[in-house]
């Protein structure tokens, strides 16, 4: 017996979400506009439920766009709810099949729309809920990531001006970071402390030259969960880096140049960048794939981010094995991955 399913796109902003769902992927049934908190959830979930009972469907597929800090609320409740689909994706799935259906209109009632019939159409892998130890890790890392930023703007503040009273007033600000910082790196050192599993990832991920403890901490809770298994795909997760090669060629006349498709999550991206450039130095394993794509006439960025994506693979196979690096290991049982 088929199933039928409701399947539902909602489009979320800072104060609501906009609601549409449809069965065949084609006719909108209905939409609805809740707030975006609790109460809207409740509403939503309600809503989602009724429709499903009257049009006698098995199941519910959710399809949200990842937008941040607004989305993750939602998406959280839905999951924790239980007995629906929930998938997450990137804005730029659902923005390139607007394109192929020649969507020229944008609203919030229109982008819920199309992400009802895409995921009607496409039918996108349910996104596993994230382990709490790691969501609540996540937490600290991307705001103590925040701090740092903040701290690095009012120091550059501080060398652009010469009034004194702007000058002292950036001092107590920066004293302020300074101490919440601080603060903040004894609450994620305490936190992994009460986590012997996760401070032992860390441990590991240390081992290999080139990642640091603030790098190790990123990966551990920025990598993409797979499935309920621990092994996670170095492919998979190089793509939800946004590393993965990007080539334009056509015919004979289109040979574009070759970059990295950045459609992922930048702060994976962005802390292996450093890294790979301490790694193509001290790394043995690194060091001589870094060297081999200099001497082929790769364009030193080109070589770096080659590196990232070799790094990351490493750091998987660590992960995945439980054990520390060793570069006569990875040369031998690490399945290579096409970097360049």
């Amino acid at each position: 017996m088929q199933t039928k399913t409701l399947f539902v796109g909602i489009d979320v902003s800072k104060l609501t979400l906009d609601i549409a769902i449809t069965l065949d992927g084609k006719t909108i049934e209905a939409n609805l506009k809740t707030p975006n908190n609790q109460a809207g959830f409740k509403a939503l979930t309600s809503w989602m439920k009724r429709h499903a009972r009257l049009q006698e469907c098995d199941e519910i597929h959710c399809c949200i766009e990842s937008t941040g800090i607004y989305s993750d609320a939602i998406v959280d409740y839905l999951q924790e709810l239980g007995g629906l689909k929930v998938s997450f994706i990137n804005p730029v799935q659902a923005k390139a099949y607007g394109r192929t259906v020649l969507l020229r209109t944008k609203t919030d009632k229109v982008d819920a729309g199309l992400l009802a019939r895409y995921v009607a159409a496409v039918k996108p892998a349910v996104t596993l809920p994230i382990p709490m130890e790691i969501k609540e890790l996540r937490s600290l890392i991307r705001h103590l990531d925040y701090l740092i930023t903040r701290r690095a703007q009012e120091k550059g503040h501080l060398e652009s001006t010469t009034d004194k009273v702007v000058i002292n007033s950036v001092k107590d600000t920066l004293k302020h970071y300074d101490k919440q910082i601080k603060k903040l790196e004894k609450l994620i050192k305490g936190y992994l402390d009460k986590r012997p599993d996760l401070k032992e990832k860390v441990e590991l991920l240390k081992t290999i030259p080139g990642i640091g403890e603030t790098t190790a901490r990123i990966l551990l809770c920025e990598l993409h969960v797979e499935n309920n298994d621990e092994k996670i795909t170095a492919k998979v997760q190089i793509a939800h880096a946004g590393l993965a090669p990007a080539q334009k060629q056509s015919g004979q006349s289109v040979r574009g140049k070759s970059m990295i498709c950045r459609t992922g999550n930048a702060r994976l991206r962005r802390c292996l960048y450093f890294p790979a450039i301490v790694a193509s130095k001290f790394n043995p394993v690194i060091t001589g794939f870094y060297q081999r794509l200099i001497k082929r006439g790769k364009h030193k960025k080109v070589a770096i981010v080659a590196a990232m994506r070799k790094l990351l693979s490493i750091a998987i196979g660590v992960l995945n094995n439980k054990v520390a690096f060793d570069p006569e290991w990875v040369v031998k049982t690490v399945k290579q991955v096409k970097c360049a």
